[in-house]
């Protein structure tokens, strides 16, 4: 199947469902926070991210017209588990790319001083629950954006996104899959470190100023909300797509190099060399279980078991 799908003959006389107008709306409605976001970064001497917020607010301005001349829910289809016959589009990643950090700077704004008002008045502890309710807020801005788009525009249900049975064998599976997860990625780790000897891995040090050595809220955040958000994000909706628009090799590649690049956005310098590929070969293998699985579950237990012994040692370090 390719990426773009016919229209039934006389589709353009049917009534506009209602729907439709209201995801184009929501789109919209995002345009004035991309651009309030953008003056914001551009009068505190970040050019560049503001920049990036005013191309994403002319993204969902052609967002919203393309949703605009959407005149029928196209089809979607429920219960056949095909990965390459999800009723989203290339349009959809589009905008779901430069919506995302709109909905989770919004949904961070609004999260952040609630924690902020229940947070202790220890640094340490507040920064720890800040770092919850921010990851929170952008886990849930771009679940919202899925929502939106898959769901509110194509008539998507989580059984299309990815969130369907699975047999049961896929649990010891799994489990084992991602401790194997973890010895390989961390040999491609040492390998990059000495390909790339100037750079620098900031990863641990941004996490331990994250969350200090409160191991039990990294441990919700790491292993239980990230792995069911970004599952959903770059195996469902992102992969999803892809392997309808191309091949298995390419569609996992695409979304593997997604989920890496993802995770070096706010590192410090010098990180993202060392991480890249082996966060990438982490994400293809996440593809892969989620391929051959046909469900997100052993994914995302794949993804909670790789993560757990990568925080129990970051926050236990007596130095990075």
């Amino acid at each position: 199947m390719t990426d773009t799908q016919q229209l039934p003959v006389g589709a353009q006389t049917r009534p506009r469902p209602g729907r439709l107008t209201a995801a184009q709306l929501l789109i919209w409605l995002q345009t004035p926070i991309a651009l309030l976001i953008a003056v914001q970064e551009f009068q505190d001497g970040a050019p560049v991210v503001g920049a990036l917020f005013l191309a994403a607010a002319g993204v969902l301005v052609w967002g919203g017209v393309h949703i605009g001349r959407d005149r029928v829910l196209h089809p979607s289809p429920h219960q056949t588990g095909d990965l390459r016959q999800v009723p989203w589009d290339w349009s959809d990643i589009v905008i779901f790319l430069a919506a995302v950090f709109v909905t989770a700077g919004f949904f961070e704004g609004l999260l952040v001083p609630v924690a902020d008002a229940i947070s202790p008045a220890d640094a340490t502890v507040q920064r720890a629950i800040e770092s919850l309710f921010a990851q929170g807020g952008f886990y849930g801005g771009a679940i919202f954006d899925i929502w939106l788009l898959a769901g509110l525009r194509r008539g998507a249900n989580l059984y299309d996104i990815g969130w369907r049975r699975f047999e049961w064998w896929w649990l010891p599976t799994a489990v084992l899959i991602g401790g194997m997860t973890v010895y390989g990625a961390g040999l491609i780790e040492q390998y990059m470190s000495q390909l790339f000897p100037q750079a620098q891995n900031g990863q641990c040090q941004l996490v331990r100023h994250e969350f200090g050595h409160y191991l039990a809220i990294a441990i919700v955040v790491v292993c239980v909300m990230a792995p069911l958000a970004e599952e959903t994000i770059f195996r469902g909706f992102i992969f999803g797509w892809a392997r309808r628009a191309m091949s298995l090799v390419p569609a996992v590649l695409v979304s593997s190099v997604l989920f890496g690049l993802a995770h070096g956005q706010g590192q410090p310098l010098g990180t993202l060399e060392l991480l890249l590929v082996p966060l990438s070969l982490v994400g293809a293998v996440l593809c892969t279980v989620y391929q051959a699985s046909n469900s997100l579950v052993p994914s995302a237990l794949v993804h909670a078991v790789f993560n757990l012994p990568n925080i129990i040692l970051i926050l236990n370090l007596t130095s990075c």
